[in-house]
């Protein structure tokens, strides 16, 4: 269980490090003037749960540990319910 958490924060990690560098490519002006900005935000929004925030006052390394807490945390609720459920389809 122990492993599958820890995949989890690391493909959190992962997706906020994609963020930071689509979010560093691109000029500040840019990410508010998109074509699709509403769709930009909601998958923003899923993804990194820092988004949520829409004011960064936090250097980018610090999104990338808080996304990787985030995914971690849902990890170990996603964990759980599979145990509880894995043990009551196998109960006779």
């Amino acid at each position: 269980m122990t492993r599958r958490i820890a995949l989890w924060s690391v493909v959190g990690i992962i997706v906020a490090c994609a963020w930071v560098v689509f979010t560093m490519s691109l000029a500040p002006a840019t990410l508010l003037r998109l074509e699709h900005g509403r769709y930009f935000w909601i998958i923003a929004d899923i993804t990194a749960p820092v988004a949520l925030l829409r004011y960064y006052p936090l250097k980018y390394y610090w999104v990338v540990l808080l996304n990787g807490i985030a995914y971690a945390m849902v990890g170990s609720a996603v964990e759980v319910v599979r145990r509880h459920s894995v043990r009551h389809v196998a109960a006779p």
